[in-house]
């Protein structure tokens, strides 16, 4: 049986804009629904005491911390009977083995976003070195998403654990950072439309769906 009222954090632009409407209509249940911008910001919030969520969204790596810190409750998928058709390569990843507490949401790709009629070609991740864009770069505020361009321009695995590879790929980002308009996870599509339509001075974003 449903409860009167749901709780939900989440990351921005991860539902339409009709799917809450529509959800409260159909099942007569009140939705308070929280944005975050990034896996630390949210469990800093739950570690604080926060722990009236619901549902959370939060990456891979995310999953195993809060499962160490007894944030998250074990899944009845009895409760989830369309996990049945989510692809088995998306099934008990090496972060929660046999899925007891997580199921899978969404899958992307790292993506760089311009426009065209202000950037030649984009065919490298060092484009977003390049000090002829400075102050109109934009990239995630997200730990995992910045570093990715920074290791694969040097070569390395976006999984590394190696510490000399990810503190090279630390100093990258570190001079790069005269170069970064903002640092943002709620306002990226923003500032991407606002390239598209000339409105604001970005014109390279860095963006991420999980």
């Amino acid at each position: 049986m449903l409860k009167k009222s749901l709780f939900i954090y989440n990351w921005p632009y991860y539902i339409s804009e009709n799917t809450i409407p529509s959800f409260e209509k159909k099942f007569g249940v009140k939705v308070t629904y929280d944005n975050y911008s990034s896996n630390e910001e949210m469990l800093a919030k739950l570690q604080a005491g926060a722990s009236g969520y619901d549902l959370v969204f939060p990456s891979d790596y995310t999953v195993i911390i809060m499962r160490d810190q007894s944030l998250l409750e074990e899944l009845n998928m009895d409760n989830i009977p369309n996990f049945k058709n989510i692809d088995e390569r998306f099934k008990s990843l090496s972060f929660d083995p046999g899925n007891k507490y997580s199921v899978p949401y969404f899958w992307g790709t790292t993506g760089i976003g311009y426009n065209s009629s202000k950037v030649a070609k984009v065919d490298s991740w060092s484009i977003l070195w390049d000090e002829k864009y400075k102050g109109r770069i934009s990239m995630l505020d997200d730990m995992r998403s910045l570093f990715n361009p920074a290791l694969k321009l040097s070569g390395f695995s976006v999984n590394t654990a190696e510490q000399s590879q990810l503190e090279k790929a630390r100093q990258m980002l570190i001079k790069q950072k005269p170069l970064i308009k903002a640092y943002t996870s709620d306002t990226y599509v923003d500032l991407l439309a606002s390239v598209i339509y000339g409105w604001h001075r970005v014109i390279a974003a860095i963006f991420f769906r999980r």
